[in-house]
C-alpha cells in the first residue's frame, strides 16, 4: 500500500496518509511503524507484519535503535489478538504504542512507563500486582478499553509536570487507586466509560497539585461508577480544582462503607446524575465541595464546606412522612426504619426534609443520639416519644431519640426532629411489647401482651350511667381512636352497653350499633369477647354505660397515632 504510516493524536488511531494527511481531519503525525504481535519473532527486524517481533519489549528496542526524536517519530503496532505477559518496560519519548485487540497482564512493579508525546491505545490491561502506567512527565494520550487490576497500586500514575488526556472503557479494580495524579501543575482529563471500584480502592486520587493556568487540575468522566466498600474521588494535601462529571456513582447491593467524595484539602466541583452511597461527602478542614446532582442519598460529613444541589429532588409535601417504621426488639431497644428502603419525612416544623436509608436502632441505656434524649432518667410507667433527629448542616449522622412525653426536643449537635411514634416503659420500666404496621401519618399499634396488668383499663364495671374510663397509661398522648378489647356478662338476655368519647352528649342508643362516636354492643343473652375500635377524647378518656349493670371489662389492645 503506498503512503505513509500516521498517527492519529486525536482517535488514536493508525494510518496510511500522503503527505501527513489521511484526508479525514486530525492531527495526523508521522511515524515510522514497528511491528510485533503473536505471529511474529523477536529476531525479526520489525519493520513489516511480515517481519513482526514477538514482543513489546523487542519493538521497544528496535525503536531505541532508532534513535526516535520528533522529526522521527515511531508506532510500535500490533495487531494480533492474545495475552502479553511482560513488566518493567519504558516507552521512550516520541515513542507511541497501537494494539487494540492485544491483552497486556502484568506482575508488578511496573508495566510500562511512558515518555513524552505519547500515543498509547490498547485492548486490555489486567494487573496483579503493581502499577500499569507510570507518568512522569510531558504529555499523553491513553486509550484502554478494559482493565482490570488488583492490589495497592495504580492503573494509572500520573507525576511530574504532565498533561494526560486518557480514555478507559471500563476499569474493575478492587483495592488500589485507578488514577493517581501527583504532579504539581497538571492538566489531566480522563474519561472512564464504567467504573468498579471494590475494597479500600480510590477511583481517581488528586495527591498533591494545584491549579493550572486558572483550568482545573484533574477533570474527570465517568458515564457509571460502581462501588463495593471504596471510594470514588479522593483529593489529598494541596490538591486543587478536581471536577468531575458522572452519570451515577453507586454501591453493590448490601455493600456499607462507600464513599463517593473524600475531601483532605482544597476543592472539587461535581456535576453527577445520581447518587447512591453510604457517605456522599466525608470533608476536613479548608475543604469545598460544589456538587449538583440529580437525586442523592447517602450521608454528609466533616468540617468542610458543603455546596449541594439536589436538583431531582423536590422538598415533601406538608407533614409527609414515608417508612420509619417502629419496631419493639428487646425490653430497652427498638428499631425505627424500613429495611434497605428509604424513609423520608418532614420535620416537625416542615421546613427540612430527614431521610435515612436502612434502619436506625435505639437502646434505652444509651444517653443521647439513639438513646435517650441527653439530661433525661429512665422512669418506668412514662410514655417516651420515640423520634429521628437530624443535622441541617450535615456534620452529624442521621439518628433515633427517645424523649420523654411533655419534654422538649435539645440535643447537643441536632437541631431537626420528628416524632414517629410512642413507647410505653411499664412498672419495672421495660418497654411493652407491640406490634406496629403503617408506613405514613396513620400507624396503628397492637399491644403484644396478654390481657391484664396496664392494658386493663376497666375491670368488672357495672355502671348504668355514662362513666369516665382512663386510658392514658395504656395509649398514648397523641392517641384519638382505641381499639377496645371487651368481656362483658350481661344481667339480663338482650342487655347491651356502649362506649363514647369523654364529653360527648350522645345518648345510649336505642340499637346496637358502630357508629361513631358511640359503640353499643348487645351482648344476647351470653357473655361475650371481642374487640371494637372507639374514639377518645384529647386526654384518651372514654365512657361506658351497661343497660342494667352487668360486669364490664376492658383492655387495650391498640391504637391509632396520627404523626
Amino acid at each position: 500500500m503506498g503512503g505513509q504510516l500516521c498517527f492519529d493524536a486525536l482517535s488514536g488511531q493508525v494510518a496510511f496518509c500522503v503527505g501527513g494527511s489521511s484526508g479525514g481531519g486530525g492531527d495526523f503525525v508521522a511515524v515510522e511503524a514497528i511491528y510485533f504481535g503473536k505471529h511474529g519473532n523477536d529476531g525479526n527486524t520489525g519493520k513489516s507484519y511480515a517481519q513482526a517481533k514477538l514482543t513489546l519489549a523487542a519493538a521497544i528496542a528496535a525503536a531505541v535503535a532508532g534513535a526516535p526524536a520528533n522529526g522521527n517519530q515511531f508506532a510500535l503496532v500490533c495487531e494480533d489478538a492474545g495475552t502479553y505477559v511482560e513488566s518493567g518496560l519504558t516507552l521512550p519519548n516520541f515513542v507511541h504504542l497501537h494494539a487494540p485487540d492485544a491483552r497486556f497482564q502484568s506482575g508488578g512493579p511496573t508495566w510500562l512507563t511512558i515518555g513524552s508525546p505519547c500515543f498509547v491505545r490498547i485492548g486490555h490491561l489486567y494487573l496483579t500486582a503493581g502499577t500499569g502506567i507510570v507518568q512522569t512527565g510531558g504529555a499523553a494520550l491513553l486509550w484502554i478499553e478494559t482493565a482490570q487490576a488488583s492490589g495497592s497500586s495504580y492503573l494509572i500514575d500520573s507525576g511530574g509536570n504532565s498533561t494526560l488526556t486518557g480514555r478507559i472503557g471500563q476499569l474493575v479494580m478492587y483495592n488500589g487507586i485507578g488514577v493517581r495524579v501527583t504532579s504539581t501543575t497538571p492538566l489531566v482529563s480522563v474519561r472512564f466509560g464504567s467504573l468498579l471500584i471494590g475494597g479500600t480502592g480510590v477511583g481517581v486520587h488528586q495527591y498533591g497539585g494545584g491549579s493550572f493556568a486558572g483550568e482545573t487540575a484533574v477533570d474527570v468522566d465517568v458515564v457509571r461508577l460502581g462501588l463495593a466498600g471504596a471510594t470514588a474521588f479522593q483529593q489529598s494535601l494541596n490538591g486543587n480544582g478536581l471536577k468531575v462529571r458522572a452519570g451515577a456513582i453507586r454501591r453493590g447491593y448490601g455493600v456499607a462503607g462507600t464513599t463517593a467524595f473524600n475531601l483532605n484539602n482544597n476543592r472539587i466541583c461535581a456535576v453527577v446524575g445520581e447518587i447512591d452511597v453510604a457517605t456522599v461527602v466525608n470533608s476536613g478542614v479548608n475543604t469545598e465541595l460544589d456538587l449538583f446532582v440529580g437525586k442523592m442519598t447517602g450521608a454528609v460529613t466533616g468540617a468542610g464546606t458543603h455546596n449541594i444541589t439536589e436538583a431531582g429532588k423536590f422538598p415533601n409535601p406538608a407533614n409527609y412522612i414515608e417508612g420509619f417504621t417502629l419496631r419493639w426488639t428487646g425490653s430497652a431497644t427498638g428499631t425505627l426504619g424500613s429495611g434497605g428502603f428509604l424513609s423520608s419525612c418532614r420535620d416537625s416544623t416542615d421546613t427540612f426534609d430527614i431521610e435515612v436509608s436502612g434502619t436506625l436502632s435505639f437502646n434505652m441505656g444509651v444517653a443521647g443520639a439513639n438513646g435517650l434524649q441527653s439530661g433525661q432518667v429512665e422512669a418506668p410507667n412514662t410514655w417516651y416519644q420515640v423520634c429521628v433527629i437530624a443535622d441541617s448542616t450535615g456534620v452529624n449522622p442521621v439518628a433515633s431519640l427517645l424523649i420523654p412525653a411533655g419534654v422538649g426536643f435539645s440535643q447537643a449537635g441536632y437541631d431537626k426532629f420528628r416524632r414517629i411514634g410512642w413507647i410505653r416503659n411499664n412498672s419495672t420500666s421495660n418497654f411493652r411489647r407491640f406490634v406496629a404496621t403503617g408506613k405514613g401519618s396513620r400507624r396503628r399499634y397492637y399491644v403484644d401482651e396478654d390481657m391484664g396488668g396496664s392494658s386493663v383499663v376497666l375491670s368488672s364495671g357495672t355502671a348504668t350511667n355514662w362513666t369516665n374510663v382512663a386510658c392514658a397509661a395504656a395509649a398514648p398522648p397523641t392517641a384519638r381512636e382505641l381499639l377496645i378489647r371487651y368481656e362483658y356478662q350481661p344481667a339480663n338476655t338482650f342487655d347491651d352497653f356502649a362506649l363514647r368519647p369523654t364529653g360527648s352528649s350522645v345518648a345510649r342508643p336505642s340499637a346496637p350499633q358502630d357508629i361513631q362516636p358511640v359503640i353499643a354492643a348487645q351482648a344476647e343473652g351470653q357473655d361475650i369477647r371481642a374487640a371494637m375500635h372507639v374514639a377518645c377524647n384529647d386526654t384518651q378518656n372514654i365512657e361506658y354505660i351497661t343497660q342494667s349493670g352487668g360486669p364490664l371489662s376492658l383492655g387495650m389492645a391498640g391504637y391509632v397515632d396520627e404523626v
